[in-house]
């Protein structure tokens, strides 16, 4: 059996035909569309023999209201492997040719190639894909309130730039780029509660001065901690900095995630940002997400009262 991942390709990358090569028993393979452009990139390897039964798939029968339910098997080791393939190809054509811009190795097609008729038994779905988006807000509103709205904005002027970074959060966050969205959110952090100061001894100290940023680290805490997968990763991440969960933990843990992620050194033993590793930093750019955006809600209804 072989297992191959395959994923879109963006740029323009231009050859003479469709080909594949063989590099140290992993096949690498290039698509081309109708104008020679590579449109899919392929890399794939032949699944060890004591790996194959974990690759069986089976369709069985529907629950609650599913017509049917699907168990896919697969191996995390080789598809990593086959991942950071893909990786080596997006960073190296990207630098050796200028024309790459990405490759989707986050989406790609997972294919199962039966060899033998046993492996074409043992596989009843032979590929699938994945898509991940987070679902587009809609906004809906009568004339009558727009105007209401928009006649406000004068009075916000003094969130006009802190909105835009929370904005930018929000756009770099629904397209999984956590540590750029997790930036956005941190300038408003230190626009509202450090005071100017940069030192860590000087900004936790204004931290600490803010009791409306107590209260709201407090909240975010409790409300991530309700999901189990935040839980882990944002506990996780207090350890790592050693940082006591909690509000003054969170005001120290945010300062620490934004230097960790400022630099980045291949030898250091933390966890760095990468191209390659936005995932880890899901849950604390979503904290920081809440607490921004109660943050900025508080200031609004503050200016509202000022208004009535």
């Amino acid at each position: 059996m072989r297992y191959r991942l395959k994923a879109k390709l963006e740029g323009q990358l231009i050859l003479t035909e469709n080909f594949a090569f063989d590099r140290d028993g992993l096949l690498f393979e290039f698509s081309l569309d109708d104008v020679s452009g590579v449109q899919e990139v392929a890399v794939s390897l032949k699944v060890p023999t004591e790996k194959v039964e974990k690759f069986a798939s089976e369709f069985g029968p529907g629950q609650g209201g599913s017509q049917a339910t699907v168990t896919i098997g697969g191996d995390r080791e080789l598809h990593d492997i086959l991942v950071s393939e893909l990786q080596s190809l997006e960073s190296n054509l990207a630098f050796f040719s200028s024309s790459v811009k990405r490759i989707h190795w986050d989406s790609p097609h997972q294919e199962f190639i039966a060899e033998t008729p046993e492996e074409g038994d043992l596989i009843a779905i032979t590929g699938f894909s994945r898509s991940r988006t987070y679902p587009e807000p809609h906004a809906l509103f009568a004339p009558i309130d727009l105007i209401r709205l928009v006649s406000k904005f004068p009075a916000y002027e003094s969130l006009r730039v802190p909105m835009a970074f929370w904005r930018e959060g929000e756009n770099y966050f629904t397209t999984f780029q956590y540590v750029l969205a997790f930036y956005q959110y941190y300038f408003i952090i230190e626009d509202f509660y450090a005071g100017g100061k940069t030192s860590q001894s000087l900004v936790l100290k204004e931290f600490a001065r803010s009791e409306e940023f107590r209260q709201l680290a407090d909240i975010s805490i409790k409300e991530l901690f309700k999901e189990p997968r935040h839980r882990q990763a944002l506990e996780r991440l207090f350890a790592l900095e050693e940082c006591e969960v909690g509000a003054t933990g969170l005001q120290k843990l945010l300062f620490k995630t934004r230097g960790s992620l400022h630099h980045f050194s291949s030898s250091s033993s933390k966890t760095r940002g990468t191209p390659f590793n936005q995932a880890e930093f899901e849950s604390i750019a979503l904290l920081a997400m809440h607490l921004t955006t109660a943050a900025i809600g508080f200031r609004i209804a503050a200016i509202d009262r000022q208004r009535e």
